[in-house]
């Protein structure tokens, strides 16, 4: 079995952009794969879109094309058993995705 991801420092970028140093890199269209990786790590993931999460005041920044607004954004965690996995920009807007491992085994 691959190596297991546990929760990373979260570092952000000037962006606000972040990727968990041990998240494989996925391409648009990697949706088996990506869901094979979640299995394989015994995790449920959880995305967290900015335009629902943040701010009307910070989503209007990003919506004026102020990207370094992603920054402000402190994007909701599911829970308490629940780790960040990415921040990143996406054609519909800026997502935050978390795991959890509890969750899976439950």
């Amino acid at each position: 079995m691959k190596k297991i991801i546990e929760p990373a420092p979260v570092a952000r970028d000037e962006y606000g952009f972040w990727s968990h140093p041990e998240l494989p890199d996925f391409d648009e269209g990697d949706g088996v794969k990506y869901s094979s990786w979640l299995a394989q790590q015994q995790l449920t993931a959880q995305r967290v879109d900015m335009e629902d999460d943040a701010s009307d005041e910070l989503n209007d920044r990003v919506m004026d094309g102020d990207i370094a607004a992603v920054a402000d954004w402190a994007p909701t965690s599911p829970g308490p058993d629940w780790f960040l996995l990415a921040i990143y920009d996406t054609e519909d807007g800026p997502v935050a995705w978390f795991a959890s491992r509890a969750l899976a085994a439950s």
